[in-house]
């Protein structure tokens, strides 16, 4: 049985104030790299983000705050929903990767959500937690089981986060958006979305090395 997501008003309000805080106390700057491409706000739409460190689902959660302002989703392992049982009313829900049954049922569950305006579906494609500098990244083609027989319009987008030290006591979280691909595009070749999700890591290192960005998050809000 997998645990659905619960959105909850004020578990929502109590969660942006505590990671607003929890973010600012350890980290300098959320700095952006680029904008974001407009996504169409009556469609869903996948995030697809890097996995490595503790920080990525708050990473997530502050940008679809302050940018993407939809409706979030975000798979979990079920283990570790069970103990955080707190962020189902943010909008995570679970999934066991080695029971058959479980994914057969996250799966309907996923392309539930696919139906509704504005939500944004995070997915993992690496899986699991991996060393940014690791060469090479592997990326799970899971993605293509969750995309399948969904809306022609639901747009997937890479997206990469970095944390990066500089002349200041706590390091800065940087953020890059890479270009958004159809759905069915990747289920026709699933390199396509390989392939941009690997340069805009490369686009991130650029910018986090030529100290190039467009916004500081935490000074704009």
């Amino acid at each position: 049985m997998i645990i659905e997501a619960r959105h909850n008003k004020a578990a929502q309000y109590v969660f942006k104030a505590y990671s607003n805080r929890l973010l600012r106390k350890n980290f300098s700057n959320f700095f952006l790299a680029n904008l974001p491409s407009e996504l169409p706000k009556e469609k869903s739409v996948i995030l697809a983000p890097n996995h490595f460190s503790w920080w990525d689902g708050f990473f997530i959660y502050k940008l679809n705050y302050d940018l993407f302002l939809r409706k979030i989703f975000i798979m979990m392992l079920q283990e570790e929903l069970e103990r955080y049982w707190f962020f189902k009313y943010v909008g995570a829900y679970s999934i066991e990767p080695k029971n058959p049954v479980n994914i057969s049922k996250a799966l309907k569950y996923t392309q539930k959500l696919f139906k509704g305006a504005s939500n944004a579906i995070v997915f993992y494609p690496q899986g699991e937690i991996e060393s940014f500098d690791k060469r090479p990244l592997k990326l799970n083609k899971g993605l293509q089981l969750f995309i399948r027989n969904i809306d022609d319009n639901c747009m997937v987008l890479p997206v990469a986060f970095k944390i990066q030290h500089y002349n200041k006591k706590n390091p800065s979280i940087i953020f890059r958006a890479g270009r958004s691909i159809k759905a069915p595009n990747i289920l026709e070749d699933f390199r396509l979305f390989e392939k941009e999700f690997f340069d805009n890591i490369d686009a991130l290192n650029e910018s986090a090395f030529n100290q190039s960005f467009v916004m500081d998050l935490f000074e704009s809000r």
